[in-house]
């Protein structure tokens, strides 16, 4: 890094800042691996060789409608140590983690990306947009919809 910082070559800001995010993951892979033995919850599971593989599959298809067995499969194990240990680890069931970063990641898409409801809804595996509005709200508490309007006008008062 310092190397590019000084020959200050073209290009060199967008190469320093993808070795600043490889540098990242690293750091955050060596702790994970290493330094966290007394963790609980995601950090725990990401170590644990039997739950890294159904976080990451849920974080890589959110929109999947997973089954505590399918996952179970991803890691090799019956269903019912699966379900135990992950809700042991994480602290929740599996499909209450996978409602949550459904919601989270909608939130997301609602406030950052400015994506139509449908869309959003879409995305996350479902088929109406009726159904996937009850599931935000009983999860987030406020609708799509309102949880938009209140991002919009937070970023208003911020002057974004």
């Amino acid at each position: 890094m310092r190397r590019e910082v000084c020959a200050a070559r073209v290009g060199f800001a967008g190469i320093l800042a993808r070795l600043a995010e490889v540098a990242a993951a690293m750091i955050v892979r060596g702790w994970v691996e290493c330094g966290c033995d007394s963790t609980s919850g995601l950090v725990a599971a990401l170590r644990d060789p039997r739950l890294a593989c159904a976080i990451l599959a849920l974080h890589r298809q959110p929109g999947h409608h997973w089954t505590v067995a399918e996952l179970a499969a991803e890691c090799n194990v019956s269903r019912s140590v699966f379900a135990d240990r992950f809700q042991t680890t994480i602290g929740m069931p599996t499909l209450r983690y996978a409602t949550e970063l459904r919601m989270l990641l909608a939130d997301q898409w609602l406030a950052q990306d400015t994506l139509p409801i449908q869309s959003v809804a879409q995305r996350l595996g479902y088929t109406s947009q009726a159904a996937f509005s009850r599931a935000f709200k009983r999860v987030t508490g406020q609708s799509p919809g309102a949880s938009r309007d209140t991002t919009r006008s937070k970023a208003t008062k911020l002057g974004v």
